[in-house]
């Protein structure tokens, strides 16, 4: 990769530098983030002829993100460039349904309708009409603070007190 000196830099700086009020006009468009500014001079600068090192430089881009973003741009547009949105929040409802949902489930477990977790997620993907994975469910659960909580578990063939007393050795203690 070459190498470019300081004031080299701030000259590829300068060039990549488009105003914002131009892009806004362009679009027709009010509000503008400036991730999707960045990318639109990124195509900008790659268009004007230049080196796709000195823009990497400039604009702080991978070679594969700048390479995957002009290809988006020639493919779909400048609108494809302006909906960048990458995440993974797929969630199948939103917060406030899930946590209308969640309110009457809550009643409805006061009441002593639904006891195990696999009852819950049964009535909350019939109510929300949607479904849930298990470790998904559980993440809904933990996002809405219920805890799960049980009392500690006993053995059922536990022997009595006076058995427990009487298999206990008794030891004897020989004196000379």
């Amino acid at each position: 990769m070459k190498k470019y000196t300081e004031e080299q830099i701030a000259e590829l700086k300068k060039a990549h530098e488009s105003s914002e009020a131009e892009l806004k006009e362009m679009l027709g468009c009010t509000k503008i983030d400036r991730q999707f500014t960045k990318r639109v001079q990124a195509v900008y600068c790659r268009a004007k002829g230049m080196s796709a090192n000195q823009v990497m430089i400039v604009s702080g881009y991978s070679r594969v993100g700048l390479s995957h973003i002009c290809a988006v741009y020639r493919e779909k547009g400048l609108k494809a460039l302006q909906s960048h949105y990458v995440g993974s929040n797929f969630r199948k409802l939103s917060i406030k349904e899930e946590t209308r949902i969640m309110e009457e489930l809550a009643n409805e477990c006061m009441a002593g309708e639904y006891v195990r977790a696999s009852s819950i997620e049964e009535a909350f993907c019939k109510k929300a009409g949607v479904v849930y994975g298990k470790n998904s469910f559980y993440q809904v659960l933990e996002r809405h603070k219920w805890k799960k909580k049980m009392p500690r578990g006993q053995n059922p063939n536990k022997a009595s007190a006076e058995e427990i007393d009487s298999s206990k050795k008794l030891t004897l203690y020989w004196s000379n």
